[in-house]
């Protein structure tokens, strides 16, 4: 019976596990349209990503967490900051060191980025350019929502999370 009733404990936490899992597509309905509308007005069509996919788990997230201070390491074109800064809660910094690299191209985005903030009247986003590594060392902030998307192999993720983590809330 002990073992029996343990693997029923196991199975209801894993159901349980599951079934939010499942209910965050009905959360995502639920996003309040006061700035739905501001994500959806056109912009997110014009701006070159990979992660279009992602919009409305962004928008979720920070509506969910309501967080003071948003960290997107990677910024690009922008796109993933734009949806992180939408809701309008919140600081959010993108850093970048805006050269590109050999996996997204060399190209300069710092005016662009800076210019589709002004655009889109998103003025809780701080762009700070310049290296992850560099640029935590003077980090002082604790951060609620660190999104990680620099260079993508296994060693760059594993040292940009290894050096930012430390500032993330618990």
């Amino acid at each position: 019976d002990i073992i029996k009733n343990n693997i029923n404990s196991k199975n209801n936490k894993k159901a349980s596990y599951v079934e939010n899992i499942k209910s965050i597509p009905e959360n995502l309905q639920n996003i309040p349209t006061s700035w739905t509308h501001r994500i959806h007005s056109g912009w997110t069509h014009r701006i070159h990503s990979g992660w279009t996919h992602h919009i409305h788990f962004s928008q979720w997230l920070v509506n969910k967490l309501n967080p003071d201070i948003i960290v997107d390491l990677g910024v690009d074109y922008g796109y993933s900051t734009f949806c992180f800064a939408s809701p309008k809660i919140g600081k959010v910094y993108g850093i970048d060191c805006f050269s590109g690299d050999s996996q997204s191209g060399f190209k300069n985005t710092y005016d662009y980025v800076n210019h589709k903030k002004e655009e889109l009247g998103l003025d809780n986003i701080k762009f700070v350019k310049g290296y992850f590594g560099i640029i935590a060392k003077k980090w002082n902030k604790p951060i609620d929502i660190l999104h990680i998307d620099g260079f993508h192999n296994y060693d760059a993720v594993k040292n940009d999370y290894n050096t930012w983590s430390k500032f993330v809330k618990d």
